[in-house]
């Protein structure tokens, strides 16, 4: 936020997407979420719209085609979640390799009929 707000004034509105449509016309960038479907028709309500950032890794929930037909960068957090997903890869690996949670479930004595390992 404090880098955003060093270029430009910044407003933080948690809305909906039809309550953007109504609102984007006087904003010259957005950044919304993945459950934001940004269309032809909120494009073009965004009448100074000049960059949509979303917060995602995708951007199949936008037009990027449109957006950039009429001039609008698109741009979004590629790559964000590399290293966090490489590690989550690993521990569901590990997980199942060592069978946590079936050995989970014999600490707990639910397995073998109630009967602790």
């Amino acid at each position: 936020m404090k880098m955003l707000s060093e270029v430009g004034e910044v407003d933080v509105k948690p809305v909906t997407t039809g309550q953007l449509k109504e609102i984007i016309g006087d904003y010259d960038a957005v950044i919304i979420s993945v459950w934001h479907r940004i269309t032809r028709d909120i494009i073009d309500a965004g009448r100074n719209l000049k960059v949509i950032g979303t917060a995602s890794v995708g951007t199949d929930h936008i037009d990027v085609e449109y957006a950039e037909s009429r001039g609008i960068k698109v741009v979004s957090a590629a790559g964000a979640s590399t290293y966090s997903v490489a590690e989550f890869t690993f521990g569901l690996l590990l997980m199942m390799v060592k069978r946590i949670p079936e050995n989970m479930d014999r600490v707990r004595g639910v397995v073998s009929g109630g009967v602790p390992c």
